[in-house]
């Protein structure tokens, strides 16, 4: 488990980059019992980008996994497009989103077609690895990569 003391790291090296780098508009880290979550927008292309980092804490129940994602990436989905006045004008359903990091879920377990919905049906996401591929010393696939949009 990671600590609160290196997220402030993380925020710190992030914020740094920030300052340096003129085409990042927005950071958000959050830490919590369930994970770490870092969002980065950005231009890619010219054109805004989300780039998302996460970490799930092993033995994490699914039903949490969800709610982390929702609570840390429902700004972005589409969704939620017309919805809430206040979100409109900032187009976040629109912007093209990249979500990589460890689950620790197992994407060809009991919950992996459950989750890869959740991610299709909540946030608009599309998981772009092979799950037939291992992506851990167990044999199972528990790193995502997830495209949303047009990236």
């Amino acid at each position: 488990m990671s600590s609160p003391d290196g997220v402030q790291s993380i925020e710190c090296n992030l914020f740094k980059f920030n300052r340096e780098n003129k085409n990042v508009k927005r950071i958000a880290t959050s830490h919590d019992d369930i994970g770490d979550i870092c969002s980065l927008e950005t231009t890619i292309n010219c054109k805004r980008t989300v780039l998302v980092s996460v970490y799930i804490f092993p033995n994490t129940p699914f039903e949490r996994i969800k709610e982390f994602f929702v609570l840390n990436l429902m700004a972005y989905s589409p969704k939620l497009k017309g919805i809430f006045e206040v979100l409109k004008k900032y187009n976040n359903h629109d912007l093209p989103m990249i979500v990589g990091g460890n689950l620790n879920l197992d994407l060809r377990g009991s919950h992996g077609t459950e989750f890869i919905e959740f991610m299709r049906t909540e946030l608009g996401l599309e998981l772009s690895n092979d799950i037939a591929t291992s992506s851990s010393r167990n044999s199972t696939c528990i790193d995502i990569l997830s495209i949303h949009r047009e990236a």
